[in-house]
């Protein structure tokens, strides 16, 4: 757009008269980033949390395991998520896949930016089932992680060294994602040891299990409530004999909770027992042995340990709050490493995985269309271990403050307000030295509600009617609501600024600031100047913006301060609502959301660029459209248009023109929109120029 100097001037000056602060406003993105998979190295199966910062706020992104495509049993997608803010964190398990690097990728969805990738080291392991066991039982292994289609060799420890342990089949091989699975009989000399079998294929992938050899005892289940009942299923005690149960308190304190159990011929027992009513635990819970010892000669014992929980509970913190508000949930006594849906009145708002003690801690945000009033919040494991908690919805909005940042001495000043429920406030205004300048109380009546929110009219405060004096102190100013006259309760706050009026000096020696004037849309229609300092904008309601005319490649804009000549090329006129209504001769009527104006019809320089029989593609200096020729004289051609007849230069179709005058007729339609940003100076005083 082109600005001639004394419209510069004349804009500084408005700037400066109603003390816009000269600013650059700009939209800062996080960067698509990824952060190393934590851990970064394990056998399949492992969890692991991939976090890092997303290109959005509030972005849906998805995490991919080796290749970015849906899932297909190898690699593809892994999960989806939202961002909270830009911060993003997916928890997943790593799938079956060989030894070896592999990629975690994280896409942003609601971005063009290309993916980020980080890696995770896929190492050998294996899990034995049971995991416990004596001489001659039949033992489960799965292999996973381990180089594909490779023979895999199995040992185990006899008490001195790892020897070659039997397999069924002999010899297993893995698959193509490096998995696999034999049976193995505990051999009569296996000893219990950290890692007493261990796994490893053709190229030294390995991978260890510990199995716990001899007399053992099973309880189920493993945690539990005081006085709840559980089950205690022993083997390889001495046959026929008696067995006891007892459980300890600490160290050598134990109380016996069943007597003389027989022990069958084979020396398995299996026996329920009520847990003791004992202290409650502290989280994680409390670990407390219960032994097995039968009455031989040489008595065999084997201890096993049972936790002593308490019932699930969540709590919520803040226990109340606004729609869009985050809340913490942290919960307790939950299952170990299992996955928690959190829900809010039925609706799962966030899901987060448990500790190995079974708690938690999420955050979720309040829905903005929760309805005000008591919610419940549940969180519910996939063991179906579950508790409640109530969320109250309290006003969600509640905002008074001046309606500027920024005023000069003998200034009118106003205050915006929205709230969800109209209230009684006391509004007060100090100046830089703490002295009130103004006070006034706004009572709950007062307030009129337009749509959902409340709001205080223009004419309810005197403050509507008080400029700021001439002398005001210079500096930063507070406005503040308190909830009444004793200013004990801060409803809302926040500072402005006075400063002083330009003089033509000022005006002068800042002129050279100015280096171009823009036009863009953001939202509403908006005028931008750039300047060395930043950016200075203004809608054009506030300058009294009005359509004047259109001469050759500019569209010419009155306004309170003088007349603007927009570039048409930088323009997007649907934002201005442009339109020709009609032609007549060469007086084109072009109408618009700021004014009606006509125009010669030789300033939209028609010129056909494209002829299909009698049917002529034409561009204008306001767009492109379609008619029907009725006539051609020479180089131009008579078009006739739904809201008139215009002529138009055919020099660059003149090879497709049919010199036969059969054809007639274009369909004007003007299409375009006017990029016009004008954003944040309002006018308060006309100046003229």
């Amino acid at each position: 757009m082109q600005i001639n100097k004394k419209i510069y001037t004349t804009l500084i000056i408005t700037v400066l008269t109603i003390s816009m602060v000269l600013m650059a406003l700009p939209i800062v993105f996080a960067a698509l980033a990824v952060n190393p998979a934590v851990p970064d190295t394990g056998a399949p199966g492992t969890f692991v949390t991939v976090t890092g910062t997303s290109e959005t706020v509030g972005g849906e992104l998805v995490l991919y395991w080796d290749q970015i495509h849906a899932w297909d049993g190898t690699s593809g997608e892994l999960g989806r998520i939202y961002a909270t803010g830009t911060a993003y964190s997916f928890k997943v398990f790593i799938p079956a896949a060989k030894a070896g690097l592999h990629y975690l990728t994280v896409d942003d969805l609601s971005s063009d930016v290309a993916p980020v990738t980080t890696t995770f080291t896929v190492e050998g392991g294996i899990v034995i089932d049971p995991k416990v066991g004596l001489a001659g039982d039949v033992i489960e292994v799965t292999g996973k992680g381990f180089n594909p289609t490779e023979i895999i060799s199995m040992e185990y420890y006899d008490g001195t060294s790892m020897v070659a342990l039997t397999t069924a089949p002999i010899a297993p091989q893995t698959n193509a994602l490096g998995t696999f699975t034999c049976t193995f009989v505990v051999p009569v000399d296996a000893v219990t040891l950290a890692d007493n079998i261990a796994a490893e294929d053709v190229t030294g992938e390995t991978g260890t299990a510990t199995l716990t050899v001899g007399p053992y005892i099973v309880i189920t289940p493993k945690k539990g409530l005081a006085a709840a009942t559980v089950e205690i299923a022993g083997r390889g005690f001495t046959p026929n004999k008696l067995v006891d149960i007892r459980w300890y308190l600490t160290g050598t304190s134990y109380v016996t909770i069943l007597d003389n159990a027989p022990i069958s011929a084979t020396g398995d027992f299996t026996v329920t027992v009520t847990v003791p009513l004992l202290p409650d635990p502290v989280a994680p819970g409390s670990p407390y042995t219960i032994r097995a010892i039968d009455n031989a000669p040489t008595p065999i014992a084997a201890d096993a340990t049972f936790t002593l929980i308490q019932n699930a509970a969540i709590t919520l913190t803040p226990p109340a709050g606004k729609v869009s508000s985050t809340v913490t949930v942290a919960g307790t006594w939950f299952s170990a490493s299992k996955l928690v849906s959190v829900t809010l009145a039925g609706t799962e708002v966030a899901v987060v995985m448990t500790a190995g003690d079974g708690s938690f801690s999420t955050t979720f945000t309040v829905p903005a269309d929760a309805t005000l009033g008591a919610h419940t919040v549940t969180a519910t494991d996939s063991k179906a271990v579950t508790a409640s908690k109530t969320f109250t919805v309290v006003v969600d909005v509640f905002m008074v403050a001046t309606r500027a940042t920024e005023y000069t001495r003998m200034d009118f000043m106003s205050i915006t307000s929205q709230a969800t429920a109209a209230t009684d406030v006391y509004l007060v205004i100090t100046d830089p030295n703490g002295l009130a300048y103004y006070r006034e109380s706004v009572a709950s009546g007062q307030w009129v509600k337009v749509g959902a929110f409340w709001y205080i009219p223009y004419d309810t405060i005197d403050l509507t009617w008080w400029p700021l004096t001439a002398d005001a102190p210079l500096g930063t100013w507070n406005f503040t609501a308190y909830t009444s006259a004793a200013m004990t309760a801060i409803l809302d706050t926040n500072l402005f600024t006075v400063a002083a009026k330009p003089t033509q000096q000022d005006v002068l020696d800042r002129l050279d600031e100015i280096e171009d004037v823009i036009i863009t849309t953001e939202g509403d229609i908006i005028a931008v100047v750039n300047t060395k300092s930043g950016q200075i904008m203004t809608s054009l309601d506030a300058l009294g913006a009005k359509l004047q005319g259109i001469e050759d490649v500019g569209v010419i804009i009155a306004t309170d301060v003088g007349e603007i000549k927009v570039d048409i090329a930088a323009l997007d006129l649907d934002a201005l609502g442009v339109e020709i209504t009609s032609i007549k001769g060469d007086v084109a009527t072009i109408k618009s959301n700021i004014g009606t104006v006509t125009t010669s019809v030789s300033t939209l320089d028609a010129t056909v660029t494209d002829l299909s029989g009698d049917v002529a593609t034409v561009s204008t200096t306001l767009g492109t459209l379609q008619g029907t020729v009725t006539s051609i004289d020479g180089k131009v051609a008579t078009i006739d248009t739904s809201v008139g007849t215009l002529q138009a230069d055919i020099s660059d179709v003149s090879g497709k023109v049919d010199t036969t005058p059969a054809w007639i007729a274009v369909v004007l339609s003007l299409v375009a929109a006017i990029a016009a940003i004008f954003a944040v100076i309002t006018i308060r005083q006309k100046i003229a120029g």
